[in-house]
C-alpha cells in the first residue's frame, strides 16, 4: 500500500501563516490601550468624587458654625482662627470670616443703631475657595 500523498502548500497559503500571530498582537495591544483609558478615567472619577464628598463636608462645617454663631460660646467675630476639621486632614483648615463690621443705618433721618451685614465665611480647599453666608 503506498503512503497518501498530501498537497504541498501553496507559496499563497505559506506566506498568510503568520498573519494570524501578527493580528492576535495587535489585538492585544489595542485591548491593552483601551484598558489603561478605562483605568484611567476610573481613577480621575474617583478623584473627582472625593472631591467633591470633601467640599460637601466643608461646607457642611461652616454651616454648622454659622449656625452656632452666637450660642455656646462661639462668636465668628470675636474670636480669631475659625477653623475646620476634614476626615484625612493632619491639621485643621482655616476659615477665613468677613462680614463682622457692624454699621451705622439711617433711615428717614433715624438712626436705627448699628447693623451687621450678614456673615461670609471661606476656605481654600485643594486650590478651589468654597464659601457659605453672606447676602444675596
Amino acid at each position: 500500500m503506498d503512503a497518501p500523498v498530501f498537497p504541498s502548500p501553496s507559496t499563497e497559503a505559506r506566506g498568510q501563516q503568520g498573519y494570524v500571530l501578527l493580528d492576535a498582537l495587535i489585538g492585544v495591544v489595542l485591548m491593552s490601550i483601551l484598558c489603561l483609558g478605562l483605568a484611567l478615567g476610573m481613577a480621575m472619577t474617583l478623584a473627582n468624587q472625593r472631591n467633591g464628598n470633601l467640599q460637601a463636608l466643608a461646607v457642611a462645617q461652616m454651616r454648622d458654625l454659622l449656625q452656632r454663631n452666637g450660642q455656646d460660646g462661639v462668636d465668628l467675630c470675636a474670636r480669631e482662627g475659625a477653623v475646620i476639621q476634614l476626615p484625612g486632614s493632619a491639621r485643621p483648615i482655616p476659615v477665613t470670616v468677613t462680614g463682622c463690621a457692624a454699621t451705622t443705618v439711617q433711615v428717614a433721618g433715624t438712626t436705627l443703631g448699628k447693623i451687621s451685614p450678614p456673615l461670609l465665611l471661606k476656605v481654600s480647599l485643594d486650590g478651589d475657595e468654597i464659601a457659605v453666608g453672606g447676602g444675596a
